[in-house]
């Protein structure tokens, strides 16, 4: 019977969807009136979210990488999404993955060169951007057709579904935050604020 019950149990703690002591990954996109970050999250049962890792996006320069974490699960990286002179940087964490683009890297795709394909076409999870308009949200989206597109804010409108659009912020905080994880193998929207 013992050793049933512990096959069992065994069982259970794999499945991670049910496990109430599994490891839960999430990326949240976040900031203020000042510029946003991007963060590789981890919460586990009865303990605090922890905060992998992180990085700052600002309006004219990326801050240095963070180093992976001690589990390897976020992963950061420069790359070149259209093979020339733009950069950008990308987050690998679990199974999501995550492209970020500051304003001034983010720069050339805004000049009209919509024809160009990128390498990342339909294999993101989120691509998070600076401020655009409505053309220039669409246009990006089409470009790379990543599964949620963050538009940092002063944002009017979402002009798509997959578009997460917040607006600017205002009060005494002035924060916004998009926290994204995997339900049954796929990415979902887990809050807003």
């Amino acid at each position: 019977m013992l050793i049933a019950a512990a096959v069992l149990l065994t069982w259970y703690a794999k499945l991670g969807v049910n496990n109430p002591f599994a490891v839960v990954r999430s990326i949240r996109v976040y900031g203020d009136g000042g510029g946003c970050a991007v963060a590789a999250v981890a919460a586990e049962f009865r303990k605090d979210t922890v905060v992998v890792s992180k990085i700052s996006v600002s309006d004219t320069s990326l801050s240095a990488l963070p180093a992976a974490d001690s589990s390897g699960a976020a992963v950061w990286k420069e790359v070149r999404p259209f093979a020339d002179s733009v950069r950008a940087i990308l987050l690998t964490y679990g199974r999501m993955t995550a492209l970020i683009c500051d304003t001034a890297l983010f720069a050339p795709i805004r000049g009209g060169s919509n024809g160009v394909s990128a390498q990342f076409y339909e294999k993101l999870d989120i691509l998070v951007v600076p401020p655009l308009n409505d053309e220039e949200l669409l246009g990006t989206r089409n470009r790379f057709r990543p599964r949620f597109v963050v538009a940092a804010p002063p944002c009017a409108n979402a002009p798509a579904k997959n578009i997460l659009c917040a607006p600017a912020p205002s009060g005494k905080t002035g924060r916004w935050r998009y926290d994204f994880t995997i339900k049954s193998g796929k990415l979902e929207v887990k809050s807003n604020h």
